[in-house]
């Protein structure tokens, strides 16, 4: 069975594992900040519906849940995206990925 690095005709060397990243996933500040407020929707969308959610199963004021939810769901959302685009800029910057 081949795995990917093979049969992009990648060299075990050039694989992100072997710790040659380029530097093309780096974010600066404004990209950060561009983020965080694109990410402002999602978060309010994403609170919204599971604190309904929650305030349905557990018998629970939606309003708290909110409150409790925000802490968390705000941090993870941000890193998710964050590591998301700082994966596809290394995607795109690539020399072995496959012709869209």
């Amino acid at each position: 069975m081949k795995t990917e690095a093979s049969i992009l005709n990648i060299q075990p060397s050039e694989i992100i594992s072997a710790g040659k990243l380029p530097d093309v996933g780096s974010l600066d500040n404004s990209d950060l900040q561009e983020l965080s407020k694109s990410l402002s929707y999602i978060y309010i969308e994403i609170i919204e519906k599971v604190s309904a959610e929650f305030s349905l199963k557990y018998k629970l004021p939606s309003e708290a849940l909110k409150s409790i939810l925000r802490s968390t769901i705000i941090p993870i959302t941000h890193c998710f995206f964050e590591r998301l685009i700082r994966l596809n800029r290394i995607v795109d910057s690539s020399e072995g990925k496959p012709p869209a």
